[in-house]
Parts: structure tokens; C-alpha cells; sequence
């Protein structure tokens, strides 16, 4: 059995034993709805947690929808406590001193062997994965790509306000692929296995604004650890966010900005300060701007064989929150409630239209 495997397995139970983990099974409903599958799960536990960055965004929302106020916030900032920074140790999979980089179980999963890479040091959420972070999250897929391995493996990584990012620390997440749970990564994957590899463009078949990307052979079949690998993806990733817009719009915008007067800029919430502290208690003070035009939102979700990125414009609709996975119709609501709702009513086909863009031929 793999070791890191073998370590997982290790820190799931202890965590479970020990309650430090909130796990609560939950049945998957598929749904077809416009001539795509939906999977629908019900996770209570994230009743139990309300992130930082969802807590900004709903004032951030607060705020735009007064805007017309003349009285300033009295308090433009969020304080928030980091979660990563010191992380759990209990709940450590893998960390080496030399490296940047921890390997967590997440905590409040709603999904089996569900883990985290975080850096060790606090970067924000609204960067774009460097390539040093490509290099550590492409080792990590090869020690869990075994034969012992639950399953395929899919990465992902929320970038920005507006993709469903639960932390303002730079995390990616890594889950094994299962033959129900992710609906359209068996369209990409048949696309993939019928098209010339390093196809870039668009699927045929996604209806939303996106890039898709399928690896040449020679990287798929050699080892992750490679640098050149770790190199080929990187810049494919920016590849496809030029693709989509998204570094011309983010560049854009900062332009724009740098001539915002600080009148404008004091009408309401403006930063979100998360706090970090060392294990020696040591206290460091990170400022976040709270501004989705200046760090476009975008989902980049990639397997071994492809790459898969999606712009953002809303973080939910009717409130119903989406991550990376409800891009690929894995969807989860709160409550049995919700999930009625979001079936019946709103309509699942609907709930990715409104928090993406159109797709443009």
C-alpha cells in the first residue's frame, strides 16, 4: 500500500476517533436537468462553518447594495482568524521542513479522503497558482496516483471572491473521482480520449464560458515530478486564462483602479485583515482587498489527462453557494430543504448559468 495512502487512512481515523474531523454521510441524488446529470448531496456539516472570505463577501454585498449612502462604514475592515497558519497537526498528512507546503484532511469534508495542500506561508486566496505551486501539487498527485489509490484523483483550486473559496490562505484540494459525484468529468474525460492531445479551445459540450486543455501523451505518461511537466501545465493554466479573459480583464482593472479617488473608495468595506500566528505565538497581520475586479474569480479543476478553467461571476444564485466541483454538476446544499428547493424550483442547469458567463463561440 502506498504510504501516503497508508498515512491518510492513519490520519482519518485518529480524527474521526477523536471527533476532530465533521463528517456526516450523505446520500448523492442525481438530477437531469437540460439534457445534463447533476449530482446533489446534502453536507450539514457546513452548517457548522462559516468562512472569512464568505463573511466579507456578504458585506462587501451589504455595502454595494447602499451605496447610495453618504456616511461611511464605521469599521471598512473584517478580522479573521487563519485556520492554516498554525494548522492542525492532527489533521497533518504529510509536511517536510524543506518544502513549502503542508498536506491536510480536511476537516469539514463532504467528501471521503478529501485533502487540502496548503502553503506554509500565507498567501492569499486571490493569487493565481505560481509555478512552484504547480511543481508541489503535481508531486503529491503522483505519490497518490497508485494502483492502491480509492481512485482517479481531480485537483482544484478556487481562485477569487466569486469561486466559492471557503479560506482566505492558499489552499488546493485534491478528491478521488468516484463514478457518480462528478457528473461532466466523464464528458471531459470522453473528450479527452477523442481528441488530439494538446487540444486547447473549448468542449462542445459545456455550456459556460470556460477553457479546456488535453495534455500531450509525453506528460501524462512520465512522472509528475518532472520540472518540465510542472512547467508544461503552468503554462498551460495561463494559456487558458488568456483564453477565457481573465488576465486581460484582471489587467484592465487594476488600471482603472489606480485612478479611483479615496473618497470612492471610503463609501464601505474595503479589506479583510486575517490573522496568523507562528507556533511560538508570533503574530503576523495579512490585509486582503476586498475588491473582485482587481483578482477576476475563476475555477481551474485539472486531472492527470486535463485542464479545465472557468471564469466567474457570482460566488451563488438563489442562495446556493458553487465551488470548483458544482462546475463539473457536483452540487451541495445545507439542508433537505435546500435541496428540494434547488431541485424542484431554481433548477440545478440554471444555478451554473447565473454564477458563470455565456459561452462565447
Amino acid at each position: 500500500m502506498s504510504s501516503l495512502w497508508q498515512r491518510v487512512y492513519e490520519v482519518t481515523r485518529y480524527a474521526q476517533q477523536h471527533k476532530l474531523q465533521i463528517s456526516i454521510p450523505t446520500d448523492a441524488t442525481l438530477v437531469h436537468d437540460s439534457g445534463y446529470t447533476f449530482c446533489v448531496r446534502v453536507a450539514r456539516s457546513l452548517l457548522l462553518k462559516k468562512s472569512p472570505l464568505e463573511a466579507a463577501l456578504e458585506a462587501n454585498d451589504q455595502c454595494t447594495n447602499n451605496e447610495k449612502t453618504t456616511k461611511p462604514l464605521q469599521d471598512p475592515q473584517m478580522v479573521a482568524e487563519n485556520p492554516f497558519r498554525p494548522y492542525d497537526k492532527a489533521m497533518c498528512v504529510d509536511s517536510h521542513s524543506e518544502t513549502d507546503y503542508v498536506l491536510l484532511l480536511n476537516k469539514f469534508n463532504v467528501l471521503n479522503n478529501h485533502l487540502l495542500m496548503i502553503s506554509q506561508k500565507f498567501e492569499t486566496q486571490t493569487s493565481h497558482p505560481s509555478l512552484r505551486d504547480i511543481s508541489a501539487l503535481l508531486r503529491y498527485f503522483q505519490r497518490l496516483s497508485t494502483q492502491d489509490s480509492p481512485g482517479r484523483l481531480l485537483g482544484f483550486y478556487n481562485r477569487g471572491l466569486y469561486s466559492g473559496a471557503s479560506q482566505p490562505h492558499k489552499h488546493f484540494q485534491l478528491v478521488p473521482l468516484d463514478s457518480v459525484s462528478f457528473p461532466l468529468v466523464d464528458v471531459l474525460d470522453t473528450y479527452a480520449r477523442n481528441h488530439e492531445e494538446g487540444k486547447f479551445g473549448h468542449h462542445p459540450d459545456v455550456p459556460f464560458k470556460h477553457a479546456f486543455a488535453v495534455f500531450p501523451h509525453k506528460i501524462t505518461s512520465q512522472s509528475l515530478d518532472d520540472p518540465q511537466v510542472a512547467d508544461t501545465v503552468h503554462k498551460t493554466l495561463m494559456n487558458a486564462l488568456e483564453y477565457t479573459g481573465t488576465l486581460l480583464k484582471e489587467r484592465e482593472n487594476f488600471e482603472k483602479e489606480a485612478s479611483v479617488s479615496k473618497e470612492d473608495l471610503d463609501s464601505g468595506l474595503r479589506s479583510l485583515v486575517v490573522v496568523s500566528r507562528d507556533d511560538d505565538g508570533t503574530e503576523d497581520r495579512h490585509e486582503i482587498v476586498i475588491s473582485e475586479s482587481k483578482a477576476p474569480s475563476y475555477n481551474f479543476l485539472f486531472t492527470r489527462e486535463w485542464l479545465f478553467v472557468v471564469p466567474r461571476r457570482a460566488e451563488s444564485a438563489g442562495g446556493f453557494s458553487v465551488n470548483s466541483l458544482g462546475l463539473v454538476n457536483s452540487l451541495f446544499v445545507k439542508t433537505d430543504e435546500q435541496k428540494k428547493k434547488l431541485i424542484d424550483e431554481f433548477g440545478c442547469a440554471k444555478l451554473i448559468q447565473e454564477v458563470t458567463f455565456p459561452r462565447q463561440e
